[in-house]
């Protein structure tokens, strides 16, 4: 955790690629980075726009989908490019409806067995934060339960769909320590491969953003 995470005061889901905003995430990121290639001096807003990344890499379902036998050559994300994949969320591991998964029965009145419908085809990532939505344990309630969501995204027309998505906790790779009490959607094998390639992506797009965005010196 470092302090972009101890911000709970400041937090927005699209610093950490939260909630399924993932385009929105991306956007945050390219403003980030375009701030830091102006003044190489900006190291805020290049330390933030990294820490979204190696978010995007460790929440989203994104490398669940793209890695392949080799986890360290997983391809890095490219979201100018778009995906070249259709991803899908009604069969196992990755299956929404399944009852290993929560959701938050405030915001999603769709039921448990039409989430698969409602994210088909999307990259998620986990939901956090929501309104009546704390994780037990001590430690939630004082991270989790002290977070806020900025209003603007809570008054979002589609924000009930976001009620549909997993917990972070049950999907995010983000931890090298596996911890089934929490994580429901690998196996500790598949989570340690899962870590690998995650990691190994994370360092590889950070490596590229900064010496994109560093100026040439002569």
């Amino acid at each position: 955790m470092d302090d972009i995470d101890r911000d709970l005061k400041g937090y927005s889901p699209i610093d950490h690629f939260d909630n399924a905003y993932i385009s929105e995430g991306w956007d945050n990121v390219k403003n980030r980075l375009a701030a830091f290639k102006a003044d190489n001096t900006d190291l805020d807003s290049f330390f933030h726009a990294t820490h979204a990344i190696a978010d995007f890499y460790a929440h989203t379902s994104y490398v669940y989908f793209r890695m392949g036998a080799d986890p360290q050559s997983t391809p890095v994300n490219d979201p100018n490019t778009g995906l070249n994949f259709i991803p899908s969320y009604n069969q196992d591991p990755s299956n929404l409806d399944s009852d290993r998964f929560s959701f938050n029965t405030q915001n999603w009145k769709g039921g448990a067995g039409t989430r698969s419908t409602a994210w088909a085809a999307k990259l998620i990532s986990g939901r956090y934060a929501q309104n009546g939505d704390t994780q037990p344990v001590l430690i939630n309630q004082l991270i989790e339960g002290r977070t806020n969501i900025p209003q603007k995204f809570l008054d979002a027309p589609d924000f009930f769909n976001r009620g549909a998505l997993p917990h972070h906790n049950e999907i995010a790779v983000y931890d090298e320590t596996f911890d089934p009490k929490k994580h429901k959607l690998f196996n500790a094998e598949e989570y340690a491969r899962q870590f690998a390639a995650r990691k190994s992506c994370a360092i590889r797009h950070v490596h590229n953003a900064f010496f994109d965005n560093w100026a040439k010196r002569s």
